[in-house]
């Protein structure tokens, strides 16, 4: 377990790395730098690619057009009144401060958190470059793969992200260097634990490398199981949202091609897995519409910069794809809607603007609820059902992590549940649009998973005949707010 130290300089190097990718005036929507730049992380590319269809995907699997927009835009109804103040003081537990900080930050400064420190980069470019220089045909990759595995043990690397750095280089030699298929499982099956749970974009894509590359090594005498071919889909989803959510549309649109592929492969997916592929659809539309847009928003900001139609725009997507609440109140003051100007005003109250609200206190908990709130009244403004579902998405994970981080008691409590009860019936409201067999399965698997839960008979968490809970996205079963990411990872 990394020290306080240590996850507080990791975090803020998330944080630096997110401002270089969005630095720039509100009106700069998507990153100048590139993806690789971005993710620096060592790419396991094996020697062949599996055939992606260039066929009409079957109607299982999600639409390439936008989804349609309701006519009526306000399902959910605006609460404008002003609830008492909090009777009950939310406890105030030692925080690392790092994260306290930024609690309302952007999607990308989770998401973009490196790999690995710089100090710890240059150990191991000082140890391995050599090696790494060297290994120039695939004998001498397999040999150097051998090296980096041999030190990589836990008895000889303590810094566990220096201990998955060099297993990830090992790994990408040996898929490279053509290593025997028990050498790249083995390399696998030691890297893959080690980053299951690391929500950020780099973890992502070499998740996703790696998985991909022992599905693609299963010798055709014994092809890749239908568990396999599932986490490679899975895989190449989760990596398609985070590529969404950081602004990089086109890398993300490749991930889901792939997800597509490997999951016609799985021949009967589940339920939960196809929704899954819709959410990130619904993502991806939107972004792509928005990168089309966004030059044109720029130049009209730069001729006009208080254009309220232009603010308005910017403002929305701001919030929606990036969960950037700093650049779309700047444009939310300028807009010409008054939800959207209540933010703008909202933020602009706030001494040292969302960065510094911090829930541990009193007075941050309650401009927090107030965030929420003011997000959630904006919603009917936003014409596109997407914007409306991902912002009430974005607010729901914030109170979720609210409930579960600061255990607010009494009266706090419940004021985060009902409005925690008001993004949901948003969200719901605005979920993308599923074809009829997938919602029946996936309601069908809600009340197996529900049944099995209530099984008095069946309750020991080691017992392998229990039915685990379906994974949720974002409150509706296969829909992508990002492993609960929202602004923390």
């Amino acid at each position: 377990m990394p020290s306080r130290t240590c996850r507080a300089i990791t975090f803020a190097l998330g944080l630096a790395v997110a401002a270089s990718v969005h630095a720039g005036s509100p009106g700069d929507l998507f990153p100048s730098v590139s993806y690789d730049q971005v993710v620096q992380t060592p790419r396991i590319a094996p020697k062949a690619t599996p055939a992606l269809p260039v066929t009409t995907p079957p109607v299982t699997t999600p639409p390439t057009v936008k989804p349609p927009t309701p006519a009526n835009p306000t399902e959910v109804k605006p609460d404008h009144t002003t609830p008492d103040t909090p009777t009950t003081t939310p406890p105030q537990p030692a925080l690392d401060q790092a994260g306290a900080a930024h609690f309302w930050s952007p999607y990308s400064a989770s998401l973009l958190v490196p790999l690995i420190s710089n100090d710890l980069k240059s150990q191991f470019d000082q140890r391995w470059s050599d090696v790494l220089s060297s290994a120039k045909d695939d004998s001498k990759r397999v040999a150097a793969a051998d090296l980096l595995a041999g030190a990589a043990g836990p008895d000889k690397v303590v810094d566990a992200s220096l201990r998955r750095y060099i297993l990830l280089n090992a790994l990408s030699l040996a898929v490279q260097g053509r290593a025997p298929l028990t050498t790249r499982q083995n390399l696998a099956n030691q890297f893959l634990p080690l980053i299951e749970n690391d929500p950020t974009l780099p973890a992502a894509q070499a998740k996703a490398d790696a998985i991909e590359a022992l599905a693609m090594s299963a010798p055709s005498s014994a092809p890749a199981s239908p568990k396999l071919l599932d986490l490679v889909t899975e895989a190449f989803s989760d990596l398609a949202l985070a590529q969404v959510q950081v602004g990089f549309p086109s890398q993300a649109e490749e991930s889901l091609k792939k997800a597509r592929a490997w999951v016609i492969k799985i021949g009967k997916p589940s339920a939960d897995r196809l929704a899954q592929l819709y959410g990130v659809q619904y993502w991806l539309a939107r972004s792509q519409a928005a990168k089309l847009l966004a030059p044109k928003l720029k130049a009209t900001l730069t001729d006009k910069p208080d254009d309220p139609s232009t603010n308005t725009q910017l403002a929305t997507l701001h919030l929606s794809l990036f969960a950037d609440l700093s650049s779309g109140a700047a444009c939310a003051a300028k807009s010409d809607k008054a939800e959207f100007q209540a933010f703008g005003k909202l933020v602009a109250s706030m001494d040292g603007g969302v960065e510094a609200v911090d829930p541990a206190t009193p007075k941050g908990f309650a401009s927090s609820l107030d965030i929420c709130r003011v997000l959630m009244n904006l919603t009917p403004a936003c014409t596109d059902t997407f914007d409306r579902f991902a912002i009430a998405t974005y607010v729901d994970d914030r109170l979720e992590e609210l409930l579960a981080k600061y255990k607010p008691t009494g009266d706090s409590r419940s004021l985060v549940q009902g409005m925690q009860t008001r993004a949901q019936a948003i969200m719901d409201a605005n979920k993308p649009p599923l074809p009829l067999e997938i919602q029946q399965q996936l309601a069908r698997d809600a009340a197996a998973a529900a049944a099995s839960a209530s099984d008095t008979t069946n309750t020991n968490p080691n017992n392998p005949n229990t039915n685990p809970q379906p994974r949720k996205f974002g409150g509706f079963g296969g829909f992508g707010r990002g492993g609960g990411r929202g602004g923390r990872g």
